[in-house]
């Protein structure tokens, strides 16, 4: 008889982020036959991932900074004890973990980057030194795309061989309805407002698309410390009254199904599931290339890739999207069709079970 193997997975807290989404959704997913999840919370429980999250049991180590390094250790050993845990996943390079990887090497070490190591400006130097000398523990390092696949074999040569690239599933299912052109155009983007982000390069690239469409509408998407900047950018471009910024929302994918067209206008992006999320709901798509979301977005087909930070090509490309109502639906079906072939969250469970097992 196969025994269950029980996984742990390390996040540092349970909020609002994509990485916390993900491991909620895909790990008490109905896929599993086999297998038990586990989550161990470094900080502090959040909206997402906590005690009352159905279908996984949360654990948390409330540690309030890295230097409780054997707070930290004696809870994630009495975890592991108290769960019989197999392997142990780890969502985040935190230095509390990585530090002291080598003393849990009888254990599977899996690691997924989700990307925020790559776009993290604190702590890197000692990241590095860590990676460098405790790396080899890692059993498997999966990345989310070639993207962040090749930005990690930039960093770590060595670790190459123990990567892999898993693209990330999507998250949700969704309605499919039949979509065609607002009579009244509306274009937006959805995510932090972080210079990483790069709404002022989607703002700098509006005047051209509203001398277009005089009358269209755009929604911006979420909060963040850049919020006044972007603001004060739009009365600089005297475009003001087409811009609108809605804060945080938890409905994104509702409010993608109401756009034209998502702008994913980020100076570095991972993987990029706000973009595979609006194909899912039949959104064309404008992104940056050299990002994890030149994937699975083919340009000309699902929506259209920019050379990155070129204002005038991403211009040209919203428009191309907004101007013609038959070549719109085509890049709208498309986009629909590819994710429901490609990005299911059964046979993203089934990649990852596979890796567990080798």
């Amino acid at each position: 008889m196969q025994l269950t193997k029980k996984i742990l997975h390390l996040l540092w807290d349970g909020g609002l982020g994509g990485v916390q989404r993900y491991v909620k959704q895909v790990y008490s997913s109905n896929y599993w036959d086999g297998y038990e999840h586990f989550i161990f919370i470094f900080t502090e429980p959040g909206e997402i991932l906590n005690e009352n999250t159905d279908g996984l049991t949360v654990e948390c180590a409330h540690i309030k900074s890295n230097k409780e390094i054997l707070k930290c250790r004696r809870k994630l050993k009495e975890v592991l004890l108290k769960h019989q845990i197999n392997i142990i996943h780890s969502h985040c390079d935190t230095l509390l973990y990585l530090s002291q990887l080598p003393l849990y090497r009888n254990y599977k070490n899996v690691y997924t980057e989700h990307g925020d190591s790559f776009v993290r400006e604190n702590r890197q130097t000692l990241t590095k030194i860590l990676w460098n000398t405790n790396g080899r523990f890692w059993d498997k390092i999966i990345l989310n795309s070639n993207y962040t696949k090749k930005a990690f074999a930039d960093k770590y040569p060595h670790l190459n061989s123990r990567a892999e690239v898993i693209s990330n599933p999507l998250l949700d299912i969704v309605e499919v309805t039949e979509r065609s052109l607002n009579e009244q155009l509306k274009i937006g983007t959805i995510g932090r407002l972080a210079h990483i982000k790069g709404n002022d390069l989607f703002i700098s690239s509006l005047p051209k698309v509203i001398e277009k469409f005089k009358n269209i509408s755009i929604e911006i998407y979420g909060d963040g410390e850049e919020k006044d900047n972007l603001e004060e950018l739009t009365q600089t471009l005297k475009i003001k009254s087409n811009v609108s910024f809605k804060g945080f929302t938890k409905k994104s994918i509702d409010k993608m199904r109401t756009f034209d067209c998502l702008v994913v206008p980020s100076r570095k992006e991972s993987f990029g599931l706000v973009a595979l999320e609006s194909l899912a709901v039949g959104t064309p798509v404008v992104a940056f290339k050299e990002t994890g979301v030149s994937d699975f977005l083919e340009s000309g087909t699902h929506g259209y890739l920019t050379d990155v930070e070129d204002l005038d090509q991403m211009s040209e490309n919203i428009i191309k999207v907004l101007s013609e109502s038959e070549k719109w639906q085509q890049l709208s079906q498309a986009g629909i069709t590819m994710v429901q072939e490609k990005y299911s969250l059964e046979k993203h469970v089934n990649t990852l079970k596979e890796c567990y097992l080798t």
